[in-house]
């Protein structure tokens, strides 16, 4: 009982972040803002997908199928939010024309192989991988960019670092959540708590950044 309470908790934290994210994003109207909305459009679909599965939580009901289907949208937006950050041509054409076709390859191979009951570690890989190499190279446009910056006061870098340090994280972890499901029930109980410290890190650095954004005045 206290196991399932805890459990409950941790949840209703993540809840409170992500839906903290998302007010802020509604209240600042960065909606509005090209360099914002794909991260926006990543939280609300994101809290959408949870209150589902929650429901199928309660109801004792497999949920990961929904997991399949969140990941690859995630990949797609986040990616497009670097297309909207990074300065490279040759970056942006990748983004545009590679990660569809992937995120499409991810989606119908869940399907063809019937792996969607299962933990898909095998669509976090690409993501995390992907979403690290766009991270490094905004990074790298960063070091040699001309401008001065104050990166503690600069909205993109806390949403880079957030993506950069979570999707690190979540490769090492979730990257091999399905073969220690499968051989270590244990592990595997205690790694998911290790996903959720995840989520509430990657969370609040996006709380962080949209904190600094000033609020967007729409012309009348």
């Amino acid at each position: 009982m206290v196991e399932f309470l805890v459990d409950w908790w941790l949840e209703i934290i993540n809840f409170f972040l992500l839906v903290a994210a998302i007010t802020i994003f509604v209240y600042k109207k960065l909606y509005w803002q090209k360099n914002f909305i794909f991260i926006g459009m990543t939280l609300i679909i994101t809290l959408v997908i949870e209150v589902i599965s929650t429901f199928y939580s309660v109801n004792r009901e497999n949920n990961l199928a929904l997991y399949h289907l969140l990941y690859p949208v995630q990949l797609l937006l986040i990616s497009f939010h670097f297309k909207n950050i990074i300065d490279s041509k040759k970056t942006r054409k990748l983004i545009v024309f590679l990660v569809p076709a992937i995120v499409l390859a991810m989606i119908l191979s869940t399907y063809a192989f019937s792996a969607y009951r299962n933990f898909p570690s095998f669509h976090l890989i690409p993501k995390n991988v992907i979403l690290i190499l766009l991270s490094l190279s905004y990074f790298k446009e960063l070091l040699h960019s001309e401008m001065d910056v104050r990166l503690q006061t600069d909205p993109q870098f806390w949403v880079v670092s957030g993506i950069l340090i979570c999707s690190l994280s979540s490769l090492v972890v979730e990257g091999c959540m399905s073969y220690v499901i499968k051989n270590n029930k244990s592990l595997s109980e205690q790694l998911f708590y290790v996903t959720l410290f995840i989520s509430y890190l990657f969370y609040t650095f996006i709380i962080i950044s949209f904190s600094l954004v000033k609020n967007w005045k729409v012309s009348p």
